[in-house]
């Protein structure tokens, strides 16, 4: 799945937000994004936010944007603490 780096920001900060306060979304389109995005990599429908992140996290260190991933996350070191 190829993303770009406001596509990697958004995607990652929607699934902070979701692990922070499961019952708030980035947008209307946030849960539709999620779940195609489970669908592309081959994870099961049931992953939740928090192991979405963690392959969110080695999608972006494969294609070198893992700057971008830091950025979204760097203020909720709590999360990253779980990945």
């Amino acid at each position: 799945m190829q993303m770009n780096s406001i596509q990697v920001l958004v995607f990652a900060q929607s699934l902070v937000l979701k692990i922070r306060m499961p019952d708030m979304e980035l947008s209307r389109n946030a849960s539709s994004f999620r779940s195609a995005y489970k669908k592309a990599r081959g994870l099961r429908r049931s992953e939740n936010a928090l192991s979405v992140l963690r392959d969110l996290r080695s999608v972006c260190e494969e294609n070198n944007l893992m700057e971008t991933f830091n950025k979204a996350t760097e203020r909720y070191p709590e999360i990253v603490a779980q990945l």
